[in-house]
């Protein structure tokens, strides 16, 4: 197995032109925050206000999972330079207004017995069962959201990025942000992710591909990440410097995800 990852990475960057083209349109193509800088195609704050407005939501931000309880003090460091990242890259889009307490929110869930050198799997399923509860606790009732929702791009899918991915922080991440220099890196972990094998024991009549579709690449066995030999392992290294506002606004996308994956431990910069 010999998997030339420069070629997906070149790859990766030839598909964020198509990613861009699915994000919700606006009229004309003027950033109304950065009208002299950059378009709305490229604000990043532009796309996640327009798809708060298409999914009805008023929050937006990152779940994120302490997996790390060494020191509290690398810890503070840690969300420290989370939210300074966030901020700097929102003074460039002209959109500090998005950082409202009203409006953006990092919840952090911390809890040593559970979380301390916890799996990707065991922060998934704790994260399922949080937005099961959390939804509507935070962007108000069903008939509040309807109320707030604006009409979507035509035929498009709104991920509700916030509900669909979380960031997990454990020692090797929080070691990169506080001591690793130019590369600090999260993981970020796709909510509604599941190994092939689970389908496997699927009837035949409820597969939907011929014989032919299936190529050799399908099988192909990668160097086991947690026990998992796919290449996608729902999860990937995403860099910091990234991860909010632009990879977030990617997200809303329900595309990116297979087209920017990134298998660790390369981490994905866009």
């Amino acid at each position: 197995m010999a998997t030339d990852y420069q070629a997906q990475i070149d790859e990766i960057m030839g598909h964020l032109a198509e990613v861009k083209k699915r994000l919700p349109p606006e009229t004309g193509h003027v950033s109304k925050r950065t009208p002299d800088t950059l378009g709305y195609e490229s604000n990043p704050a532009d796309q996640i206000e327009r798809a708060l407005q298409a999914d009805g939501h008023r929050l937006w931000g990152f779940v994120v999972y302490r997996c790390t309880y060494d020191s509290d003090e690398d810890w503070q460091l840690c969300m420290q330079r989370i939210h300074e990242n966030v901020r700097q890259s929102m003074k460039f889009c002209n959109a500090l207004d998005l950082l409202d307490e009203d409006c953006f929110k990092l919840t952090v869930i911390e809890d040593k017995s559970k979380f301390d050198g916890a799996s990707t799997s065991t922060v998934r399923q704790d994260f399922h069962e949080w937005c099961g509860e959390a939804l509507n606790r935070e962007q108000g009732s069903d008939e509040e959201i309807a109320s707030r929702r604006q009409e979507p791009m035509p035929g498009f899918e709104s991920m509700a990025v916030r509900y669909r991915f979380c960031v997990q922080v454990d020692a090797a991440s929080l070691q990169s942000i506080v001591h690793g220099g130019d590369k600090p890196w999260v993981k970020l972990i796709r909510d509604d992710w599941k190994l092939k094998q689970e389908t496997a024991a699927l009837p035949s009549d409820a597969l939907d591909y011929d014989e032919g579709d299936i190529t050799d690449d399908e099988y192909e066995e990668y160097p086991p990440l947690e026990g998992n030999i796919e290449e996608d392992v729902g999860w990937m290294m995403v860099h910091l410097r990234c991860l909010m506002p632009t990879f977030y606004s990617y997200l809303w996308d329900p595309n990116t995800w297979t087209v920017l994956y990134c298998r660790p431990p390369y981490v994905l910069s866009v």
